[in-house]
């Protein structure tokens, strides 16, 4: 009987080891948007995502100069839906880190390349250690652009590499209805 007990209560433990670990691997990881604090191209201090202006937040997050006119094909290919959708859209230039007077000199720059004080409000470069903040977002390579979806909360809800296209357009219509539909945490 005592033998027919242990072997019982050694069944039940795989069993229940083997549901728990099906069970934890079920759950995929989630990415999140880092915490982190910097300013705009308006000089206004800000800590992301805390202080995203909208419940819904499209970020074009871009790792190297060259990739402005990637960022742009989003900017452009997103006004009219960002604009019936509430979404806030943020250009996120991410530039390692780098002594003060150096990121004074480029955050001036990319200033006076802006004329709109709206847009500028929207633009926040971060520089900062680049590895973990991909990692965060589950950004692969810094070779090309991410556009982002993330709420104030810092769930990331969608993301695509690459240039805007219309199946990105579609896919990203898609999760906004989707976040806009499930209930509010």
């Amino acid at each position: 009987m005592t033998h027919f007990l242990i072997a019982t209560a050694l069944v039940l433990c795989c069993l229940c080891g083997d549901y728990a670990r099906a069970d934890t691997n079920a759950i995929p990881p989630q990415h999140t948007f880092p915490t982190v604090t910097s300013s705009d191209l308006n000089g206004k201090k800000v800590t992301l995502p805390r202080d995203f202006d909208a419940t819904l937040n499209l970020c074009l997050i871009a790792f190297d100069r060259g990739q402005q006119k990637n960022i742009d094909t989003w900017t452009a290919g997103t006004k009219e839906l960002v604009s019936t959708t509430g979404v806030s859209v943020y250009e996120i230039p991410t530039i390692k880190k780098m002594p003060g007077f150096i990121r004074g000199f480029i955050t001036s720059g990319m200033r006076q390349g802006i004329a709109e004080e709206a847009v500028r409000a929207h633009t926040i470069t971060l520089f900062i250690d680049k590895s973990p903040f991909r990692a965060s977002l589950g950004l692969g390579t810094e070779k090309t652009i991410y556009a982002v979806l993330v709420n104030r909360t810092s769930e990331v809800l969608w993301s695509q590499e690459g240039d805007y296209t219309d199946a990105a357009k579609a896919e990203l219509a898609r999760a906004i209805a989707a976040a806009k539909s499930s209930p509010k945490p």
